[in-house]
């Protein structure tokens, strides 16, 4: 919530900063006094589908939502590819002046890194996408089988 306040103090005028209304908590427990035009989703974690995102957009997207109102983003994509080790380790080269390059499993958050393309050893597949404005499950269950290319 502070970041998002300090982007519209930042980034728009004092007269249209004024007109946002924040409000703070869980979408399933806020109630509007009207519908709006626009939902703006941010729970999209790192691969994302998690925060229980469809569950929530959905909720929201029938409470909210006004009949031509939209939603961002209006499509969400989940890729998947395998990696060789070296993938958990990029970017952890410089972190606060420290290299954690090696660092042990539990500090590696394999979700918020950029992985070289270079590491890959499978070709990246689509699992899945939606358009948020058309109808969606609340909830995924995905299999799909990936092909090791090369060795890694």
């Amino acid at each position: 919530m502070r970041a998002a306040r300090h982007f519209a103090k930042t980034n728009l005028s004092p007269d249209e900063a004024a007109r946002i209304h924040f409000l703070d908590g869980l979408s399933y427990d806020i109630t509007l006094p009207e519908k709006v035009d626009v939902i703006l989703c941010e729970i999209i974690g790192s691969l994302a589908f998690e925060e229980n995102f469809l569950a929530t957009l959905a909720d929201a997207k029938k409470r909210f939502l006004k009949p031509k109102g939209t939603i961002i983003p209006e499509r969400i994509a989940l890729w998947a590819a395998l990696a060789n080790d070296d993938a958990a380790a990029c970017g952890w080269e410089n972190i606060a002046g420290l290299n954690l390059k090696r660092a042990v499993a539990p500090l590696q958050d394999w979700k918020a890194l950029t992985v070289n393309p270079a590491h890959l050893v499978s070709e990246p597949i689509c699992l899945t996408s939606l358009e948020t404005m058309s109808a969606f499950p609340t909830s995924l269950h995905l299999k799909e089988k990936i092909t090791l290319q090369k060795t890694g």
